[in-house]
């Protein structure tokens, strides 16, 4: 027995018992609103007609354009777009999409929707299709890993580097011609002030003008150098990584959300 009051070590204790508990509590109690919200505030919408689970399961994005079309990019059967009610599937057979591999999408400021696919990048306008080739253009690569827009320039990544295109002429980045952190380009993103955040197999680049900036596990907070998405939101920009979690930038500095 203590006698009046436990002893200072044992009083911690309970303490730290009583905060776990009702974090606990606390964790338990917004897992079942958002359960209760999830529930009640979503709606399923069916998938495209005449293709098996397994050709519907893989997609590799999602982009709204300003019609309120939903356009899906899938791993094995083209192009979705779903306009609330119908679906329209268009692949290598009945348009002049490159691939049946769609890994990236992008909408642009006029509603053109940009397509990476595994054989060349496509510009379509809902009638028109543009593709963009090693043999017609000067992209370094016809596997497009990623695709972003940023005001009237389209930025593409490859496994040989970055492209800018401003609609007439396309510039490369890469390791051996920049400072760009790797070749295998997964993911853009840019901020107010005009900088170009690019993630990469090995590392996040920062291009502001004509200089380069990389962080990566070495040299920053990053607990993992292989970039897998990026999002600016409110002044932060939010870090996606593969092995080592979510993290946040700001003002140069990367802190690890998850530590």
């Amino acid at each position: 027995t203590w006698g009046c009051c436990p002893p200072a070590g044992e009083m911690l204790r309970i303490l730290k018992k009583n905060i776990i508990m009702k974090k606990i509590i606390l964790f338990l109690s917004i897992c079942a609103a958002l359960t209760s919200s999830a529930q009640n505030g979503f709606t399923s919408y069916g998938s495209p007609s005449g293709y098996s689970t397994v050709q519907l399961r893989d997609k590799n994005a999602l982009v709204i354009d300003s019609n309120n079309n939903k356009w899906i990019a899938y791993q094995k059967i083209g192009l979705g777009k779903f306009d609330g009610s119908n679906w329209t599937m268009f692949n290598t057979t009945n348009s002049s999409l490159p691939s049946d591999t769609v890994k990236a999408l992008a909408v642009d400021v006029s509603n053109n929707i940009w397509i990476g696919t595994f054989n060349g990048l496509a510009r379509f306008d809902g009638t028109n299709w543009i593709i963009f080739n090693t043999s017609n253009s000067s992209i370094p690569d016809n596997n497009i890993i990623s695709v972003a827009v940023n005001g009237n320039n389209i930025w593409i990544g490859t496994n040989l580097g970055a492209a800018k295109y401003n609609g007439s002429i396309w510039a490369n980045f890469n390791t051996s011609n920049s400072g760009i952190a790797n070749d295998t380009v997964q993911c853009f993103s840019f901020d107010p002030s005009g900088n170009v955040f690019i993630g990469t197999k090995n590392g996040l680049s920062k291009l502001n003008g004509s200089s380069w900036m990389t962080f990566n596990a070495g040299n920053s907070g990053l607990l993992s150098s292989n970039i897998s998405s990026l999002f600016f939101y409110q002044g932060n920009l939010w870090i996606g990584t593969i092995g080592g979690g979510l993290h946040k930038f700001y003002a140069n500095v990367i802190d690890n959300v998850q530590s």
